[in-house]
């Protein structure tokens, strides 16, 4: 058994930089991961995915605007495993720079899942079997985020992937449907089209990546490089015409009146167990000219059947 001022879980950028500076001021501090130093950023996430990118970049290059550069090739070959192995090495440099930065500053590392057992005590399983015990004064819990999957749904590594076995592959599909355009989404959406894959990209919100500027996503949408059907999801201040049918589930809505307002709703919505099926009712009785001053009631009309 070690005894430790901080023990940091998770040796991610956020966890190995914590274990760092715990160092620098003087804390005996350990740092136990169940996987990889540097975590999924620098191992298959970040730093790969960019390597990608320049590869996507040179290669779109070649294939798309060769004659506005002066390049004239017949039968160009593009080999993504090349491109794949690439991304590995420069990955592989970046994590022993962590390894040699955590011998630098005295920092002990167990790779291996940890488990708190005590608020004093944690228990390391390494991958042949064997348990170590850590004693430390303090905890500091990085330990990051795993890919949401509904239930129903398993990973093979084939017909469906994560973002972890889609960075891995050194084989390209032929066609593939990209559900959500966040930047991971949008990232494996340009290396893949650079290299002629059919792109397909999927989102619940109105514009492509969602979360950053308006402007990036208008420039974004006007490249036109992959099909993208956005707004799959539904929105309670646009009501479709009575009949309309929409591509989403999501969106199912009908005008009962003029006066009242009155749309109903069914979509699938993530929940502790997993994916359910969730009807909702949205109502407005008109109080002013104003749709501002209308009073919005939200009404659930309960849980369905989980997902597949």
């Amino acid at each position: 058994m070690s005894d430790y001022d901080v023990v940091v879980i998770g040796a991610g950028p956020a966890g190995y930089v914590a274990a760092i500076r715990a160092a620098q001021l003087g804390q005996k501090t350990a740092v136990v991961d169940k996987q990889w130093l540097g975590g999924v950023c620098l191992n298959v996430g970040c730093i790969p995915s960019k390597a990608l990118l320049r590869n996507a970049d040179v290669a779109h290059t070649l294939r798309e605007r060769g004659k506005e550069f002066g390049f004239t090739m017949e039968n160009l070959k593009l080999d993504f495993t090349v491109a794949v192995k690439r991304s590995r090495q420069v990955s592989d440099r970046l994590t022993k720079g962590v390894g040699f930065l955590m011998r630098k500053h005295k920092i002990d590392v167990h790779m291996g899942e940890a488990k708190i057992t005590a608020k004093d005590t944690i228990s390391v399983k390494d991958s042949e079997g064997r348990t170590t015990e850590l004693k430390t004064k303090n905890i500091v819990i990085a330990t990051g985020a795993n890919a949401a999957v509904p239930s129903g749904w398993k990973v093979d590594g084939e017909k469906i992937l994560t973002y972890l076995e889609a960075i891995l592959q050194e084989k390209l599909p032929k066609s593939v449907i990209v559900i959500g355009s966040g930047a991971i989404g949008v990232e494996f959406s340009t290396i893949w089209k650079s290299y002629g894959v059919d792109v397909t990209i999927v989102e619940m919100l109105p514009r492509l990546l969602p979360l950053e500027d308006e402007e990036v996503s208008t420039e974004l949408s006007k490249k036109k490089a992959s099909r993208c059907w956005l707004g799959t999801g539904w929105n309670p201040w646009r009501p479709r015409a009575k009949g309309c049918k929409s591509k989403s589930p999501r969106r199912r809505e009908k005008r009962l009146s003029k006066r009242t307002k009155h749309w109903s709703r069914s979509g699938w919505y993530r929940t502790a167990k997993g994916w359910a099926w969730k009807s909702w009712a949205y109502s407005c009785q008109s109080t002013a000219s104003s749709r501002s001053t209308n009073a919005w009631r939200r009404t659930s009309l309960g849980y369905g059947r989980s997902v597949m």
